[in-house]
């Protein structure tokens, strides 16, 4: 729920995030690349979560094809102590209404039923 989080403090961006899986922990492992995009406040978090799968799906294409080509994939240690964003609390989701986010729009994935 990491943009989730992101809304919730007015950052300015977010990111996908493509890293080695090294330990039994959640996105702890070294980071092979991220894709930054901009946080579209007005938005809704779905809007915004959807936003990440094209740049992230990129990576992996970019990654699948450099080990195809023998190359080796190269990673950079996370900084600081890695960080996993869980299920807000009735208390953020209630801030997060209030800042006037929405979750969800019927609009978000081609899910508007109306004529």
């Amino acid at each position: 729920m990491a943009t989730f989080r992101a809304m919730l403090n007015g950052d300015s961006e977010i990111a996908s995030t493509l890293h080695f899986i090294q330990d039994s922990g959640v996105d702890t492992g070294d980071i092979i690349s991220m894709q930054p995009i901009p946080l579209l406040a007005d938005k809704s978090y779905l809007f915004n979560v959807l936003n990440l799968y094209a740049g992230g799906c990129e990576q992996i294409s970019q990654a699948v094809a450099a080990l195809d080509a023998g190359q080796l994939l190269t990673a950079q240690p996370q900084q600081g102590k890695a960080e996993y964003f869980s299920f807000p609390s009735e208390a953020d989701l209630a801030a997060f209404s209030a800042l006037g986010h929405r979750l969800f729009e019927s609009t978000d994935a081609g899910l508007d039923n109306t004529p």
